[in-house]
């Protein structure tokens, strides 16, 4: 080991010589290169600086919905923690759904999840909306054959509305038909997941 420093000397001259990097031409990344070279010509590893450490993960934020995004229990949701489902009837439900009330900064309930709310009562609340809704939007595409707008005005949700009302009480006579849209439009959201579950109409 004494002898490198002579040795290693010897060496970086050589290679410096070798490559015709003598005089002005040599520069600070070709000498380190050399350097390098010499060193494991004996055997000496040369190492590189400490990389720097990755940066961290950084939660995404949810899908931009033109509303605001709140922080609670340590994550970024679409709905503030204390938001509630309102009790609401089938029409406002489906409306919600569409368009949200960005008066009051709720998006398009259609863009949530789950994760946005707050206690298992509210998430199991909002599994029955998105059934309903779910189940609505089969018959506008598969009964009424109906396409549906990428962004739905008021005006197209209640019109896709109106439609699924009418596939729902069609057969019935006029006057029947009458009360029973609305029943429906006024028919809670609990009460409307039950009749999904077992009226065809719902199903292929």
């Amino acid at each position: 080991m004494k002898q490198l420093p002579d040795k290693l000397t010897a060496k970086v001259c050589a290679v410096l010589e070798d490559r015709g990097l003598t005089g002005e031409a040599v520069t600070r990344e070709t000498m380190k290169q050399a350097i390098c070279d010499a060193l494991h010509d004996y055997g000496v590893q040369a190492h590189s600086p400490p990389r720097a450490s990755p940066a961290p993960q950084v939660e995404q934020a949810p899908q931009s919905t033109g509303c605001a995004v709140h922080m609670w229990g340590g994550k970024l949701r679409l709905l503030p923690q204390n938001y509630e489902l309102p009790t609401v009837h089938l029409g406002f439900v489906w409306r919600l759904w569409w368009v949200g009330n960005e008066a009051a900064g709720v998006p398009p309930l259609r863009h949530v999840t789950g994760h946005d709310f707050g206690t298992d009562r509210k998430r199991k609340d909002y599994s029955d909306w998105k059934r309903i809704c779910e189940s609505l939007e089969w018959i506008v595409k598969k009964k009424c054959r109906l396409s549906i707008p990428a962004q739905c005005t008021v005006a197209d949700v209640d019109g896709m509305f109106d439609a699924a009302l009418d596939e729902l009480t069609k057969g019935l006579a006029e006057q029947e038909a009458i009360t029973a849209k609305r029943e429906l439009r006024s028919m809670r959201p609990a009460t409307f997941v039950k009749r999904t579950r077992s009226d065809s109409t719902f199903h292929e």
